[in-house]
């Protein structure tokens, strides 16, 4: 099925479509707008990566059979929220990149959706000496990884006509990482001093999650280091990281600023915190304890009502007002 949409707004709306096979693209728009509501179907895939101006896809309890979403945006704005779904086979992978015409705008907004083999990949280019910035936002909350994680690849390159590089804002919340080889990567490839005029200001959020038997829960990367006009920040806040290999790994260059607080790093066999990023237990109230899950072997990561995590997370803007569940939090454990 594809959608074209050449210099108006289009509003498209497929619901109850069982097309186990079925692609759905949209396609060039010409200037205009194309407006998509897909919900309560099957299909193989839904592809914006011919979409060279703005479009939003709203995706609701949709099964996708095949290769999932695939965006590759430049100029223009692009919005996918995605909610109450599952992906079978592909999840989403999603480039951002800049355009000579007009800023580039992604967001894609991901919740109580269940990624069964691929997860989330998002790669961001700030870089080939374009005028305009490039502005990409994931968000991914109350989710389910069953086989692989969530992975941001983040590459500013300055050059000499850039002024204005970008921002990158990446949530992850009340999601659980069951078993996957990483749970979140955040690969950040920054230019050297001697480059370019332009700064980019770059986030990442990771609040309230689990992460049970992951090769490494949260693994960070930062080549080569951070220069004044970049701003690079990490909060790691209020995670339960406990059964694999390596829980918290930071690789890289200095200057990237990180807040680490109210997390539970324990019984990860090769290390609770590896590389540039040392030991947090008994800091801002990180512990390190048997964290008392449920039923992890069934997939229960609800805490037991004697777990030590109950009452230590942390407040504060950055954790969301319900868990997993929808329950509202902050809840007294007592």
């Amino acid at each position: 099925i594809s959608l074209q949409a050449s210099g108006v707004e289009t509003n498209t709306e497929i619901t109850s479509l069982f097309g186990p096979s079925t692609l759905i693209g949209l396609i060039r728009t010409g200037g205009g707008r194309q407006n998509l509501l897909l919900r309560d179907s099957t299909v193989a895939a839904l592809d914006t990566r011919s979409i060279d101006y703005s479009a939003s896809a709203t995706v609701e309890n949709v099964r996708f059979t095949g290769a999932g979403i695939l965006t590759d945006h430049g100029e223009g704005v692009l919005t996918v929220s995605v909610a109450d779904s599952t992906f079978d086979n592909g999840g989403v992978f999603a480039i951002c990149r800049p355009d000579r015409d007009g800023a580039s705008v992604t967001d894609i907004r991901i919740a109580r959706s269940v990624f069964h083999r691929d997860g989330v990949t998002i790669s961001t280019n700030m870089y080939a000496g374009q005028f305009n910035g490039v502005f990409a936002r994931l968000d991914i909350d109350s989710s389910l990884f069953l086989a692989a994680g969530v992975s941001a690849a983040v590459e500013h390159a300055f050059w000499e006509e850039l002024i204005i590089a970008g921002t990158f804002d990446l949530s992850v919340t009340n999601t659980i990482f069951d078993t996957v080889p990483t749970g979140v990567t955040i690969d950040y490839r920054l230019a050297g001093p001697d480059f370019g005029m332009g700064g980019a200001d770059l986030r990442a959020s990771i609040v309230n999650n689990t992460f049970y038997g992951c090769g490494t829960g949260v693994r960070i990367l930062t080549s080569p280091e951070v220069f004044r006009r970049d701003s690079v920040a990490t909060l790691i806040q209020n995670n339960v990281i406990a059964g694999g290999a390596t829980g918290v790994e930071v690789l890289g260059g200095s200057g990237h600023q990180f807040t680490v607080s109210g997390n539970d790093v324990h019984g990860n066999y090769i290390a609770d915190y590896s590389g540039r990023l040392p030991d947090q237990t008994g800091m801002n109230g990180n512990i390190s304890v048997d964290p008392r899950f449920l039923d992890p072997g069934a997939g229960d990561y609800g805490l037991s009502s004697d777990s030590p995590c109950i009452d230590t997370g942390q407040t504060g803007p950055a954790a969301p007002a319900a868990d997993h569940d929808g329950i509202q939090r902050p809840l007294d454990g007592d």
